[in-house]
C-alpha cells in the first residue's frame, strides 16, 4: 500500500515495483508451496496490495492500493481486493504499507483504514497489517550501497520528516549506523542548515558529501533537493556535493518486500 501522488510518475514506479515483486515471488514461489503455510498472501504497500494465489494455480497475485489520490478512500479499495481473493479461495490478506518514516499515516491512518475494511468483511478473510517498509532491516543495506559509491564522501540522509513524537527516531538511528548527518524537508535541521554546518567546521571538516534522498520514488520533492544542491555547490565551491537516488523501483527493493511479504 502506497501513499499515493498526483505526479504520474509515481504511479508509474509503482507499477514498475509491482511488477518486479511479482516476479519475485513467482521466482520464490516453489521453496514457499514446499513449506505450504498459506495458501494465499496478499500485501499493500504505499498503496499496494500483494497476494499469493492458492497453491492449485501456483500464481502470485498482487494487488495495490493507494491511502491518498484514489477514487476511493482505502478501506473500500482493501475491501474490493479482499472479496477478489475470497473468490480465489484465499482467507487472508497481507497488508505491507510503502512507508519509510512511522508518522501519523503508519501510526493512526493505516490501523483506522483496515480496522474500517475488516468491520464490512467480518470474518470472511482476515486483514494483516506488516510492519511498514522503512523498519526492514535490508533498507539500511540499500542505503549502504549508495554510500558506497562515493567511499570518500560524508553522507547526508534527507527525509520528509515527521512532527510525531519519536517518528524521526528510526531515521537518526539508521544515519548513525551509516555514519551520516540528517536533514529534513519539512522540519528542521534542512538541507541548507546541515551543510552549512558541515562546510563551516573547522574540526574534521570534509571535502566532499553525498546527499541521498530518503524517497520511495523520484518527484517533485527530489528534484527540489537536486535544485537546492546546485545553488548550495555555487556557495561552497570548495565542497564537491555529489547527489545520490530515492530507493526506487529496483530488484533489490522488490526482493526485500517479496521476503517479507512471505515471512511467516
Amino acid at each position: 500500500m502506497a501513499h499515493g501522488s498526483r505526479d504520474p510518475r509515481s504511479q508509474v514506479a509503482l507499477e514498475r515495483l509491482e511488477y518486479l515483486v511479482a516476479q519475485t515471488l513467482e521466482q520464490l514461489e516453489p521453496a514457499i508451496q514446499r513449506r505450504n503455510s498459506s495458501p494465499f498472501l496478499a500485501e499493500t504497500s504505499h498503496g499496494q496490495t500483494m497476494t499469493l494465489a492458492p497453491s492449485a494455480r501456483r500464481i502470485p497475485r498482487l494487488f495495490t492500493a493507494s491511502l491518498e489520490c484514489h477514487p476511493l478512500p482505502l478501506h473500500q479499495q482493501i475491501q474490493k481486493i479482499a472479496r477478489e481473493i475470497k473468490g480465489y479461495g484465499g482467507d487472508r490478506l497481507r497488508i505491507l504499507p510503502l512507508f519509510l518514516l512511522p508518522g501519523v499515516h503508519v501510526r493512526d491512518d493505516l490501523p483506522q483504514e483496515i480496522d474500517l475494511a475488516q468491520g464490512s468483511l467480518r470474518s470472511s478473510i482476515t486483514l494483516e497489517l506488516l510492519p511498514h517498509l522503512g523498519s526492514l532491516a535490508g533498507i539500511s543495506d540499500l542505503l549502504k550501497n549508495q554510500c558506497q559509491q562515493f567511499p570518500s564522501a560524508k553522507p547526508v540522509l534527507v527525509a520528509h520528516g515527521s512532527r510525531r513524537p519519536g517518528g524521526n527516531s528510526p531515521m537518526v538511528a539508521m544515519a548513525q549506523h551509516l555514519g551520516a548527518e540528517v536533514a529534513y524537508w519539512s522540519m528542521p535541521p534542512s538541507l541548507e542548515s546541515v551543510i552549512a554546518s558541515l562546510a563551516t567546521s573547522s574540526a574534521h571538516q570534509p571535502q566532499e558529501l553525498v546527499v541521498i534522498p530518503y524517497f520511495l520514488f523520484s518527484g517533485g520533492i527530489s528534484e527540489a533537493i537536486a535544485a537546492q544542491l546546485r545553488v548550495l555547490q555555487s556557495q561552497y565551491p570548495s565542497l564537491r556535493l555529489h547527489l545520490g537516488y530515492p530507493l526506487g523501483a529496483t530488484p533489490d527493493l522488490a526482493h526485500l518486500i517479496s521476503h517479507q511479504l512471505l515471512s511467516p
